[in-house]
């Protein structure tokens, strides 16, 4: 986080760091953000089995890894493999309203990235997570 600031994330593409990464954001001022949840197994999967994996699986403090686009940084629109990842996307939208509700309905809160941050810097017994549970 910057002097003062609130906390800047940076959150590398596909969880992939090297020394040189995490040394680059720490000189930055970066703090490196990894989620601790994904939507579930590999391939397109369905709306239902995305919103069940997370209704299972997401607990106090952690980062759910969801993406609301194809990585237009990194993937060209017809690059081999393109078509998938659009095809998880709209699965992982149209999972979000149930997910949501069940997550919510366990007594859970939404929070930013920001918001969970300060939490943790509020209360040091708290820690994020950077162990990625499928």
């Amino acid at each position: 986080s910057l002097p003062g600031g609130a906390p800047v994330p940076a959150e590398p593409p596909r969880g992939n760091l090297t020394g040189s990464a995490i040394q680059s954001a720490a000189e930055l001022g970066y703090d490196v953000l990894l989620w601790s949840v994904t939507r579930g197994s590999a391939g397109v999967g369905t709306p239902a089995s995305v919103a069940d994996h997370l209704a299972r699986t997401v607990a106090p403090g952690d980062v759910v890894a969801l993406h609301d686009g194809i990585g237009r940084g990194t993937f060209h629109p017809r690059a081999p493999g393109a078509h998938e990842l659009r095809a998880r996307r709209r699965v992982e939208v149209q999972a979000l309203p149930a997910a949501v509700e069940r997550v919510l309905g366990q007594g859970l809160r939404l929070v930013t990235v920001s918001a969970l941050l300060a939490a943790g810097e509020q209360h040091p017994a708290h820690t994020l997570t950077n162990t990625r549970r499928q």
